[in-house]
């Protein structure tokens, strides 16, 4: 059972809010006849909350009309598979799902992470 929150403060039903942005997303996807928008999520690691992130935001990318796909390299490949990514013109939307690189460092030089 929820407890009261304290005095002065407001709980704020956070669903509300999420449900009508997704709304909007599922209005916007449509706009395009014969075009569903694709997200392409990177996951360079092996990092089990990384990967469950992904996994979820594929779950609501889908049921809000998005196609999306996981796409597993090495961090060495990363740069080359964001550039193949980058130049198909199916892919609508990229996410890196970190850390890659960690405390090493990236391809650009000091850490991304």
């Amino acid at each position: 059972m929820a407890t009261a929150p304290p005095p002065g403060v407001t709980r704020v039903d956070t669903t509300v809010i999420a449900e009508a942005l997704r709304a909007e997303i599922r209005r916007d996807v449509t706009m395009v006849p014969g075009v569903t928008p694709r997200l392409v999520g990177f996951l360079a690691n092996r990092d089990p909350a990384a990967r469950k992130y992904a996994e979820w935001t594929g779950r609501a990318a889908t049921k809000d009309g998005v196609d999306y796909e996981i796409r597993e390299v090495e961090p060495v490949a990363l740069e080359a598979a964001l550039d193949e990514a980058n130049a198909d013109p199916g892919v609508h939307g990229i996410l890196i799902y970190y850390p890659v690189f960690g405390a090493a460092p990236s391809f650009f030089g000091v850490s991304m992470d």
